[in-house]
């Protein structure tokens, strides 16, 4: 686990530090914020409206607080460098909240100051891993994909913005991007897709899924 999290933070530092120039102009009172994102429900989707995520941000006495989602998109936040990471499953809540604890303090410290935000997507799962689990999970990483990539969607383009996805987390981010570039996951599809996104940092790390989606059309 702590190797593990070296990597993701060490990787997602990178982003940090080679975008830190883009949030000098943020107007921000709280310049490093860690935010928790998760869907309403696990059904299934396509049908509901904007508000079938719950955010959450930890304020700074440390107690997490319900947001409205327009706080998250606030134009003063266009420009901060946002790492979203995607963790693995089946993995315990108090194991994913105990891992965002890690990350956080360890991209605190790298980030020395420069304003970022840390996104965990979260969607715990406490079952005991087998066939019939992973299938489970790949099952729910498509669904996960679809509420993620409409939330990505209604960002504003941010050259700053890098995705870290972990074992079944990596079906998540890359499911997320193939929506958001116009195609489907599992019959489904963006309203409004091809979002004309800059050029996005992404890090797969221990995919559980399948070698062609990184492979050039």
């Amino acid at each position: 686990m702590k190797i593990l999290l070296i990597t993701i933070v060490a990787a997602a530092a990178l982003c940090i530090g080679d975008c830190v120039v883009c949030a000098h102009d943020a107007d921000v009172s709280q310049t490093q914020e860690y935010w928790i994102l998760y869907p309403r429900t696990s059904g299934q989707c396509g049908l509901g409206g904007e508000n079938d995520v719950v955010c959450k941000r930890r304020n700074l006495q440390g107690e997490w607080v319900s947001e409205e989602e327009s706080v998250f998109f606030d134009p003063r936040f266009d420009n901060v460098p946002t790492v979203f990471f995607v963790h693995g499953n089946p993995t315990p809540g108090s194991r994913v909240f105990q891992m965002g604890r890690q990350m956080w303090r360890l991209l605190e410290q790298r980030a020395s100051g420069a304003p970022f935000r840390l996104v965990l997507w979260y969607w715990p799962d406490d079952r005991r891993m087998s066939r019939r689990t992973a299938q489970i999970e790949s099952t729910r990483s498509d669904l996960h994909a679809y509420y993620l990539a409409r939330w990505i969607h209604r960002m504003a383009p941010n050259p700053a913005t890098c995705f870290v996805g972990y074992s079944f987390g990596t079906q998540i981010v890359a499911g997320a991007l193939e929506l958001l570039s116009g195609g489907s996951v599992r019959g489904r599809q963006l309203d409004e897709p091809c979002m004309l996104w800059h050029p996005t940092r992404v890090m797969l790390l221990g995919s559980a899924g399948e070698s062609h989606w990184v492979g050039a059309n």
